[in-house]
């Protein structure tokens, strides 16, 4: 009855109110007679340039809320004070910054005082780790995406070593698996929806500052257990500007081609008024475009020796491999008026990439030899876009709302042919394991050429050289010849209708998936006295996906039956169409004392799949096989309350603790709930167990994975421009997305369930220097351990088909991780 009670109170919230996260800061301070230090009431405080600003109380203090991040110019003036003006104000997401005055009085002989601001060695009211990066210094330092920014932070672990099942390879935030962490750019998460990981990445010059949100986080954030990467772009002003950069690695003809990789990047971006001399309406546009063949482009290979006694070395060149890309972003800022303004927004990636895969190595060299034969490795293609429109609304110097729409859409496409998409797979081989191949007792597998035969009709089109001799009268055809239209005529008269080539092993997967995501958000703010600012919102998701893919491209198909049916060529298909609806909503509160900063909030999340139970419908089929499966109906909605808190307490103006605590949920990746639905199946929605391994089958009805953090730290000021941070974190992770198998009678299939559990601990330490006597520097060591049952979802898949190969079944226990890493430092 509770939980009813709860739901219909969000419902009732989600109607009313107003998510989505910061792209705002806040500045707030105190103003004072220099002589008298008494506080100055009615003060004029603004920021230059801009419409922004805010009065002075009766006790000298004064709010400006609803700031867009950025570096500013402060000026306060008052009748019978002298103006002044501190600079280089910097405001980031989410966070007050505070800026003091002192006035002195016109009776002292003065022009306008101006003050350069330092940057805060401290944040006073972070209530847990955020690492604040701004546009000058992402282009200060050696980083071209805000990825690479992410690596530089503590608690964070690049991992590259695979694992059972393929590991979990990519960024890890203190412990957590890679999908924990949610990337939002311009308040709108920018997530793969079906596969996890970023879709969309922004150039260099477009952005205005990155913030890493590790381990807890305020209730606005959500669908994120580990880490949110907060990106906001920049916006145009009112002065023109612009900024370019090339850069390259193809200096091989001045003879040092052993570093040109074939590498190139241009960057540019400009900025500025629509209409010159006006800041009515403002421009921001920046975009880059790079290419690089890749360092495995070219490489030498190991040397040995023949049983003969001869020296063998392969130089390999020119192998394919190549990476692609293009991103760009624009913004439009239209100010209607002083309190009203909107944002227009778009970004764009589009990556084409093939990789060296070390399956292929023998194959990569007869490519090199003879650069005629079919290509045999896939490449990916993703496009991602994102439009955003942004209406923020001042309805005092206090209060504020935020509407926002967006539309983001990812494009997802692999292959080798493009006809694959088409439905032609005439073209592909199965892939041949090296072991069976070359050496019956080798446990390492390698693609390599094997032989296949053809009708004549289609052994052209396929491009391989002959297996074999063919003798036509009298006249032998060698093995290695390239078949010919007049070969294939002279084949033909000697009455020859099929014909042994040699095919060569081919990437055997193939897959076109769509993301179409509808975002309508709104939030309300309002610094509601001198201590407490309020904020609270929901957003409204509708997506539309699609996704298909075949795995085992013709595994079952010998390339002469042209009557076998197509479903029942390959290995394992899957076909589906949702339209999934996601809801959440927040309140929080941050209460600022002189000496105690608190952040509280609670925040509601809803999942409806839209999808049916489809492991109700293979229990009803396996009981009765007449059963009507049509009428199984579709999965219950879910939804979750998570409460969040955090405390900071500066101890004095060189030294502050914190603690934080929250509970997290996120909603698995659309691909595990959908997992092997294949709509274009007549039996639809039963299965087909019977294609493929005990098929891993998806499941609309799993629950969130959840998180419980908990981290306290502090800061403290060495010298006047020294700081040392040093936090420490634990949590609880629980549901991570697993398997389990089970028996319907005649087959085995696989579940997706929550059932995996982990926990990461550690503790990270940070030495920073801001900017003086021309340089700074950070410094993190992060000490920490990562435990889990899995490395990932698929994990005990493999285990259970390793068991029944070699019959051993490792423990069921807690151990190290694949990316758990004790030490580092960066």
């Amino acid at each position: 009855m509770l939980k009813k009670i709860l739901l219909a109170s969000f419902v009732l919230f989600l109607s009313v109110g107003v998510v989505f996260s910061g792209e705002t800061g806040k500045i707030r301070g105190k103003v004072v007679d220099r002589e008298t230090k008494e506080p100055l009431p009615g003060v004029n405080v603004v920021l230059v340039g801009t419409a922004f600003g805010a009065a002075t109380d009766l006790k000298g203090e004064y709010v400006i809320v609803n700031v867009p991040v950025g570096t500013y110019d402060v000026k306060a003036s008052f009748v019978g004070y002298r103006s002044v003006t501190i600079r280089g104000v910097r405001v980031l997401p989410d966070f007050t910054t505070e800026v003091n005055f002192e006035l002195p009085s016109e009776a002292i002989q003065l022009e306008e005082v101006v003050v350069t601001a330092e940057r805060r060695l401290i944040q006073k009211d972070a209530t847990s780790t955020v690492t604040a990066v701004t546009a000058q210094e992402i282009q200060s330092i050696p980083v071209n995406s805000y990825q690479e920014v992410m690596t530089l932070a503590p608690g964070v672990v690049t991992a590259n070593n695979g694992g059972l099942g393929g590991g979990d390879d990519g960024i890890h935030v203190r412990g957590g698996r890679t999908t924990e962490v949610s990337y939002v750019v311009d308040g709108i998460r920018v997530d793969d929806l079906l596969y996890g990981g970023s879709a969309l990445d922004i150039s260099r010059l477009g952005i205005a500052s990155v913030s890493i949100l590790s381990g807890t986080f305020n209730a606005e954030y959500g669908q994120a257990q580990s880490a949110v990467v907060n990106i906001v772009t920049q916006e145009g002003g009112p002065k023109f500007a612009g900024n370019f950069r090339v850069g390259t690695d193809q200096f091989g003809k001045l003879g040092w081609k052993d570093n040109d990789w074939g590498t190139f990047r241009g960057e540019i971006s400009l900025s500025g008024p629509v209409i010159p001399g006006k800041d009515f309406a403002t421009f921001f546009v920046s975009g880059d475009r790079s290419f690089t063949r890749t360092y495995l482009n070219r490489f030498t290979g190991p040397t040995y020796k023949t049983p003969g006694g001869r020296i063998i070395q392969h130089n390999y060149e020119n192998l394919g491999f190549f990476d692609s890309r293009v991103r760009g972003n624009a913004k439009l800022t239209f100010k209607f008026f002083e309190n009203l303004k909107l944002r227009l927004g778009y970004a764009l990636t589009d990556r084409k990439n093939k990789g060296y895969d070390h399956y292929f190595k023998y194959q990569y060299l007869l490519k090199m030899q003879d650069p005629s034969l079919p290509e045999f490795q896939g490449t990916n293609y993703r496009t991602s876009t994102l439009y955003t429109a942004h209406l923020t609304h001042a309805l005092s110097g206090n209060t504020y709302y935020e509407v926002k729409f967006s539309q983001f859409n990812t494009r997802y496409k692999f292959y080798i042919y493009e006809e694959e998409l088409k439905g032609d797979f005439s073209r592909i081989f199965t892939p041949v394991r090296g072991n069976n191949l070359f050496d019956s007792t080798s446990n390492y597998e390698f693609g390599g050429p094997y032989r296949a035969t053809l009708w004549l009709r289609d052994a052209l089109k396929m491009g391989f050289p002959l297996y074999r001799d063919y003798v036509i009268n009298g006249d032998t055809i060698r093995k290695g010849t390239k078949l010919t239209p007049d070969l294939i005529s002279r084949l033909q008269q000697a009455g020859i209708d099929k014909v042994d080539v040699m095919a060569i092993s081919m990437d055997d997967y193939v897959q076109h998936y769509f993301v179409l995501t509808n975002t309508f958000s709104a939030s309300f703010a309002s610094q509601i006295d001198r201590y407490n600012f309020v904020k609270f919102g929901f957003e409204y998701k509708q997506y539309d996906l699609s996704d298909w893919w075949i795995n085992g491209v013709n595994n079952y198909w010998d390339h002469l039956d042209t009557l076998q049916p197509e479903e029942t060529r390959h290995y394992e298909t899957a076909y589906y169409k949702f339209r999934p609806v996601q809801a959440a909503a927040y309140i929080q509160d941050k209460i600022e004392i002189s000496d105690l900063i608190i952040n509280v909030g609670i925040r509601f999340d809803y999942l409806n799949p839209k999808a049916p139970d489809v492991y109700k419908v293979i229990d009803l089929r396996a009981t009765d096989p007449n059963a009507d499966i049509t009428k199984v109906g579709n999965v219950k909605p879910k939804w979750h309350i998570s409460p969040r808190i955090g405390f900071s307490h500066p101890i004095s103006d060189r030294a502050k603790i914190h603690f934080a605590y929250g509970q997290f949920y996120q909603y698995p990746d659309m691909f595990f709930l959908y997992r092997r639905f294949n709509q274009n199946n007549p039996n639809y929605p039963y299965p087909n167990l019977a294609q493929g391994y005990e098929p891993r089958i998806g499941n609309p009805n799993l629950k969130p994975e959840t998180t419980h953090a908990y981290e306290v730290g502090a800061d403290v000021i060495l010298s006047e421009d020294i700081v040392m941070s040093i936090t420490a974190f634990y949590k609880d992770t629980y549901d991570y997305i697993s398997t389990k198998r089970y028996f319907r009678d005649p087959y085995t299939y696989t579940q997706i369930v929550n059932l995996d559990y982990a926990n990461s601990r550690g503790i990270e330490f940070a030495l920073r220097k801001r900017l003086s006597n021309h340089y700074a520097f950070q410094i993190n060591y992060t000490y920490s351990r990562a435990e889990g049952n899995a490395d990932n979802w698929a994990t005990h898949f493999w285990e259970a088909y390793t068991a029944s190969v070699t019959g051993y079944i490792p423990p069921k226990r807690t151990t190290t991780l694949a990316w758990d890493q004790p030490h580092t430092l960066s």
